[in-house]
């Protein structure tokens, strides 16, 4: 162990796979070669001067004017009052800098999508310059990138396992709405 130390000073302080290689091309015995990472990793002037990983740092975009990013969520939900249809879908958009917000019931397709995009925001706001939506696969096809150069948009799809919160925070509180009229109606109709 002693000479594996000797000689990765005198290398330069040359990292495993290096080291191994020579004593490999050096005809070195497999059990001095199997040595090798421990010796290094025990090096003091080898862990002082390995790269340091990287750091978390928060990072967030600073919205200052309307329509200048908006988000976009389908939120689905079961109504009573819809009776045997069951599932309606609500496409919700909110303002990420002044939190307004606007839904429409849409069908489940692209060309529905952005048709609802249009007439509850565009047509009322005017384009905005960012849509973000967390993956919804009706903003993803060819339909919805023809829909967004021709209007100006850029679409800005999250990650898997995103989420756009402020409009999913929005959602809780239409649902939350849905259900307390539904509560309502069904206690008026006792």
């Amino acid at each position: 162990r002693r000479a594996l130390e000797r000689l990765h000073v005198r290398w330069f302080h040359v990292k495993t796979k290096a080291f191994q290689a020579c004593l490999r091309a050096s005809n070195a015995p497999p059990r001095a070669i199997g040595e090798v990472p421990s010796v290094v990793q025990a090096c003091r002037v080898c862990r002082e001067w390995v790269t340091p990983g990287p750091h978390n740092s928060v990072s967030y975009r600073v919205v200052g004017e309307f329509n200048e990013e908006v988000q976009c969520d389908l939120m689905f939900v079961r109504s009573k009052l819809e009776g045997d249809k069951g599932l309606i879908c609500i496409m919700h958009l909110v303002d990420v800098a002044t939190r307004w917000s606007a839904t429409a019931l849409c069908a489940k397709n692209e060309l529905s999508f952005t048709t609802t995009i249009s007439k509850i925001w565009i047509g009322i706001f005017g384009n905005m310059q960012r849509l973000t939506s967390d993956c919804e696969s009706g903003l993803k096809g060819l339909c919805a990138s023809d829909w967004a150069s021709v209007n100006g948009v850029d679409l800005h799809p999250k990650a898997a396992g995103q989420k756009a919160w402020i409009v999913e925070r929005h959602n809780e509180l239409i649902r939350q709405g849905i259900h307390t009229t539904e509560a309502q109606c069904a206690k008026e109709e006792q």
